[in-house]
């Protein structure tokens, strides 16, 4: 898929989206880069980043709830819209805040549960359950974020196929309320640690 860059009107490609932080044309931020501290939409914190998606940065922030606290993770959705549609924007901002509004509704057995959606400094965030634990990538040989080789080795293929098992019954509910998980792979997919 293609987004535009909002600084330089330049289109981007989702593999140049989810391998760098900087639009490789203007150099400008493809994300907030939030920085730990930060108190969004007045109670949520911003403890450390997790990581970077297709669709935006991961961070570890803890949710202020009756005077009680919950780890959650902030994810930053990037807009994909062409700057040149008069409306581009506009229906983009619609189009996140229909589908974060369907998620919040959404409740399925091994997917984590979004609980709140808000859009600040001209950012749009949803916020999910937090679930301790290692994604499947974590073990196999795979390219790191500098882009140097991680030797791994395989999962035993009985524990595969089991986890494939229950991907499949997981993705089948999820095709049964009309949504497309369009990312499935390895390091999109956790081990719940309990």
């Amino acid at each position: 898929g293609l987004m535009f860059f909002p600084q330089c009107k330049k289109p981007l490609h989702a593999k140049q989206v989810v391998s760098a932080r900087h639009c490789p044309h203007c150099g400008g931020s493809l994300t907030g880069a939030l920085k730990p501290g930060p108190v969004m939409r007045g109670k949520y914190t911003i403890l450390r980043p997790l990581g970077k998606g297709g669709m935006g940065e991961l961070y570890l922030a803890s949710e202020t709830i009756a005077k009680h606290d919950r780890l959650v993770v902030v994810k930053e959705m990037l807009d994909y819209y062409d700057p040149k549609d008069p409306l581009g924007k506009a229906r983009a901002q619609h189009r996140f805040e229909t589908e974060a509004a369907a998620l919040v509704s959404l409740s399925v057995a091994g997917v984590p549960q979004i609980f709140d959606y808000f859009s600040e400094n001209g950012r749009n965030y949803i916020v999910m359950q937090f679930i301790e634990g290692e994604n499947l990538e974590t073990h196999l040989t795979r390219v790191n974020e500098q882009g140097s080789l991680v030797k791994g080795r395989p999962y035993p293929v009985e524990q595969a196929r089991t986890w494939g098992a229950d991907l499949c019954r997981i993705l089948q509910a999820l095709t049964a309320k009309n949504i497309i998980h369009m990312d499935i792979k390895p390091a999109n997919l956790i081990l719940d640690a309990t």
